[in-house]
């Protein structure tokens, strides 16, 4: 009710949930009052036991059946479940056989600023300690050190002075050379992802950074 008297654009549109919230739990409080507790009464009334000549319907051998059958569930899930509880340590043993298993991330990092050998040395050093200890299952690493790298001095003041904005550099450098992700479109039922970059043999080499 408070929303109502939201003033503004923000009111007015906050204003017709409120008044459909408010009518909703009206109508609803008065049907848990009055229309369910006479329709529970109805369905809830007792009958007479069936005589003998009397012939049962479907629904009332089906619920028989269906009552019968979770009954004997019941009790047999009961039974397994005491088992269990008195053979627990022989449930978490199961389970723990069973595959339950986690892992970690760990970053490593070369605070010292050497090269890319150095760190390429410590990091197989590391790898192969890790991977002697009984409790580590598997260890693996995302780095490359044979990967090609480039670095690309950027004259700052030249892109001051033409008035392009350094962030526009590194950004089309990425685009071109490597690739820029744009945004995501649907088609034929799946959602795809569109990016940006050059032609593979125009970004195969640093020589092809003038063209762009």
């Amino acid at each position: 009710m408070p929303t109502i008297f939201i003033p503004g654009i923000t009111g007015r549109l906050y204003q017709q949930f409120a008044m459909t919230i408010a009518i909703s739990v009206v109508l609803s409080a008065f049907n848990a009052l009055t229309l369910s507790p006479a329709l529970a009464g109805l369905l809830l009334r007792p009958k007479p036991a069936p005589n003998a000549r009397e012939r049962r319907g479907i629904l009332s051998r089906f619920f028989d059946a269906f009552n019968g059958y979770f009954e004997r569930s019941t009790h047999s899930f009961v039974r397994l479940s005491g088992g269990m509880i008195r053979k627990g340590s022989r449930v978490l043993v199961l389970l723990a056989a069973c595959g339950v298993a986690g892992g970690f991330t760990f970053m490593l990092e070369d605070r010292a600023g050497r090269d890319i050998p150095s760190l390429a040395s410590n990091l197989a050093k590391f790898l192969a300690a890790i991977r002697k200890r009984p409790e580590i299952g598997m260890a693996a690493t995302t780095f490359l050190p044979n990967v090609r790298q480039e670095f690309v001095n950027v004259d700052r003041d030249k892109a001051l002075k033409q008035g392009v904005p350094i962030n526009d550099v590194y950004q089309t450098i990425q685009a071109y050379m490597g690739g820029l992700f744009v945004n995501y479109y649907n088609n034929f039922g799946r959602t795809w992802q569109v990016y940006v970059e050059a032609e593979a043999p125009y970004r195969s080499n640093t020589e092809y950074l003038g063209q762009f």
